[in-house]
């Protein structure tokens, strides 16, 4: 609410709170909503290192409360931050990851997404078509069953 009201700063001050009353009282799920919202937050007041940080610990509070989704989440919001802070091969680490876990999760147009933010990263950057990234199969395989223009590298 107060982030849509411009009160950024206002809004991270309370993110970081709930952050921390949730990891306080042992609520995995509220933490990592919250780091997540937190990081959000962040990305919208332009502190995208914190925002690094917050969608970072976001996904490894996901990972350890076995929520693939959240954590696909976190991962894709990473991935954004990362490029932004001309980190590309981390953002497509993230990215590609983000997009095994809609997979798992059956959540095939955050899947879709998630790839094409990995073409575009791999588009703007040539020189990860060489590095450890997954290829776009899964673009191929979703776009097989359903409805979308696959990414450049899945056609």
């Amino acid at each position: 609410m107060l982030g849509e009201l411009g009160r950024l700063d206002e809004a991270v001050a309370a993110g970081t709170r709930a952050a921390e009353l949730q990891r306080a009282c042992g609520e995995g799920d509220g933490e990592a909503s919250a780091l997540y919202n937190l990081g959000t937050m962040l990305v919208r007041a332009e502190r995208l290192r914190p925002a690094e940080e917050a969608l970072g610990r976001a996904a490894e509070v996901f990972r350890a409360i076995d929520d693939d989704h959240g954590r696909g989440e976190s991962l894709n919001n990473l991935a954004y931050v990362l490029m932004l802070l001309s980190r590309f091969g981390r953002a497509a680490a993230a990215q590609a990851e983000a997009a095994e876990l809609f997979h798992r999760s059956d959540d095939h147009a955050a899947e879709a997404i998630a790839v094409e933010g990995l073409a575009a990263l791999r588009s703007a950057r040539p020189g990860l078509r060489a590095r450890a990234v997954p290829d776009c199969g899964i673009a191929r395989a979703v776009a097989s069953t359903r409805r979308f223009t696959p990414p450049p590298c899945a056609r």
